[in-house]
């Protein structure tokens, strides 16, 4: 099936942002309570020592994305918990209500209230950069992008995604989609009558994040194609690997591409203090390692 790069309505510059706010709250939410990126949590502590670092910048992470199931199991599975700064284009969608959920339950996360462009980040922002059910948001020129800048700045980058193309991947959206939202929406908190309205009296919510599981199925990348834009970086030598990985929460595998420098980069650092825009996020770290 080829990959077909269509805009997922979420998007739309004329999609209400409250919507869009609930839908990544939605995605959020079933990301944690499904925890179905718990078998990459060995690939990513291999990856974060061989970077040499504990310190990861999550970049896309619309409401938090996996990271506060991710990193209790990633303490669970071998002792060690990444000290993580979520980062999003859009922080006031979702990703700024849920960190003081973080902060409250004792998890070793912080936010940026700053927007940040996952295809220009500052280099002051140092870590291990990390992508869930998110790189497919780019085109080829794009990703290519953010991965030469990860080569030519000595950062690690890790791009998971829980999507197929395929035939059976969409399917599957399109049927499991809509009754996950209608049974998992009375546990979101906050409780909102909006969520509830477009949930339940109209039904755009299922609606629009169906179509874009669909559309998001589409845009994702296989193993091989995302080997070939990683090929195509030039800078540091660095050691790619590409494959996927079976999820045990999904009928479906994990794509993955990891990278990091052949001879190791020094320990990750905090984001510099000469940066203003960053100096919250600063603050917000240092609490936490």
């Amino acid at each position: 099936m080829n990959r077909y790069h269509g805009i997922e309505i979420s998007e739309q510059h004329w999609f209400p942002s409250s919507l869009f706010g609930e839908s990544v709250e939605f995605l959020h939410y079933f990301e944690n309570i499904s925890n179905i990126f718990s078998t990459v949590a060995p690939l990513l502590r291999h990856a974060l020592d061989r970077a040499g670092t504990n310190i990861v910048i999550d970049l896309c992470s619309g409401g938090g994305g996996p990271w506060p199931r991710l990193a209790r199991e990633m303490n669970r599975q071998n002792g060690s918990r990444p000290s993580i700064l979520l980062t999003d284009k859009n922080p006031e969608a979702g990703l700024l209500r849920n960190c003081r959920i973080f902060s409250s339950n004792g998890d070793t996360i912080a936010c940026s209230s700053q927007p940040i462009d996952a295809r220009n980040v500052s280099a002051d922002l140092d870590g291990f950069l990390t992508l869930f059910n998110a790189f497919h948001h780019f085109s080829p020129c794009e990703a290519r992008g953010i991965l030469s800048d990860a080569v030519n700045t000595g950062r690690g980058i890790a791009v998971f995604e829980a999507t197929e193309r395929s035939l059976f991947s969409i399917i599957q959206m399109i049927f499991t989609l809509p009754p996950l939202v209608w049974v998992l929406t009375p546990f979101l908190r906050p409780v909102r009558f909006s969520r509830l309205f477009f949930t339940y009296i109209i039904p755009l919510l299922p609606l629009v994040i169906t179509l874009d599981g669909v559309l998001s199925s589409l845009r994702t990348y296989t193993p091989e194609e995302l080997r070939r834009l990683a090929g195509n970086c030039d800078g540091t030598a660095y050691i790619w690997r590409a494959g996927s990985i079976k999820s045990f929460r999904l009928p479906r595998k994990i794509t993955y591409l990891i990278g990091y420098p052949l001879q190791r980069v020094k320990k990750g650092g905090l984001p510099s203090q000469a940066d203003p825009h960053l100096t919250n996020t600063k603050k917000a770290l240092d609490n936490i390692v």
